[in-house]
């Protein structure tokens, strides 16, 4: 068991804690608004409650006692070998929170920030302990999508970089490392090139948002929950992915230079996909739906992983 720390504890601060209470290490949450950590642990508790119904976790009760409110960051941070910070996504804020961070956490400690789109030298270079510094940017959320990319900035010791990945993949995380900073990561701009064009086929007629959900759910992510769009590639040509390209590349060009990546988003075209995706009504019951987008997760991961025992990953097969 290790001491953690949850530094920020809204809805990515929650779901790390359950990350580490479920791998059995000792959580300490803090957060500077006392109103968030009222209803934490609380919600933390359903949460782990659900893992134990779903057959994901063998002992809620034992994760529970794990997790402590701390009242002070100070307090928090003594004797913590994983901190975990994930407050507001402004740089001021970053900033100032690893500034007061690196005032009282251990010197060994690691120190790492969900941002998903702020590099981390902007508010990590320059701290006493920035070389135990870098991002651990997570999917949402973590302890169901465990996919985290890590970054260091420049300043990030190798040491501190392998043990963050050490201490991430005995947590469950499957954990991915870039080799250099750039806006928004992996991740985000894959998502972004993805919703950007959703944008523009759902704003100008071309399809209804359900159905251009159901082209990535159905179609493109069908194969994408176990293989990537490289792999994908690959698999779908007689020699490989360099034949396949050479088949389809300038076709996919083609596309390209058609993509609007600069369509104009307005609030009409949010309300009118959200209008489309909550059947007209005026008030969405977002916390039901993320409920059953939880559960739904949690039965395609038992799924996932009866399909490893069954039929294991082939990996990545083009690298040999």
């Amino acid at each position: 068991m290790k001491k953690t720390v949850c530094v920020g504890v809204g809805s990515i601060g929650r779901a790390w804690a359950v990350v580490f209470a479920k791998a059995g290490h000792e959580v300490a949450l803090y957060d500077a608004n006392a109103d968030v950590l009222n209803e934490v642990k609380e919600r933390i508790e359903s949460t782990l409650g659900d893992l134990e119904a779903a057959g994901l976790l063998h002992d809620a009760h034992s994760a529970i006692n794990n997790i402590r409110i701390a009242e002070t960051l100070e307090d928090a941070l003594v004797d913590a070998v994983y901190v975990q910070e994930s407050v507001r996504e402004l740089l001021e804020v970053k900033r100032a929170t690893f500034e007061e961070i690196a005032c009282y956490a251990p010197e060994d400690a690691i120190i790492a920030s969900s941002t998903s789109a702020i590099a981390g030298s902007l508010f990590m270079e320059g701290l006493r302990n920035s070389a135990n510094c870098l991002v651990a940017h997570p999917t949402n959320p973590p302890f169901l999508t465990t996919l985290t990319e890590l970054c260091p900035t420049s300043s990030t010791s190798i040491a501190t970089l392998k043990a963050a990945k050490k201490f991430l993949t005995g947590c469950g995380q499957a954990t991915v490392t870039l080799k250099k900073e750039i806006t928004g990561y992996a991740l985000n701009r894959l998502q972004a090139a993805v919703v950007a064009e959703a944008l523009y086929l759902v704003g100008e007629g071309y399809l209804s948002a359900p159905d251009l959900d159901d082209v990535m759910t159905r179609g493109l992510g069908m194969r994408w929950c176990f293989m990537g769009p490289f792999l994908t590639g690959h698999l779908n040509a007689p020699t490989g992915y360099a034949q396949y390209m050479n088949m389809y590349g300038d076709a996919y060009r083609s596309i390209v230079r058609d993509l609007r990546t600069d369509y104009e988003w307005t609030p009409r075209l949010f309300k009118k996909v959200q209008d489309q995706i909550a059947g007209g009504e005026e008030t969405a019951d977002v916390a039901s739906q993320q409920a059953w987008r939880d559960r739904r997760l949690m039965l395609l991961i038992k799924h996932l992983e009866e399909a490893d025992r069954i039929e294991p990953r082939k990996g990545q097969i083009y690298e040999a």
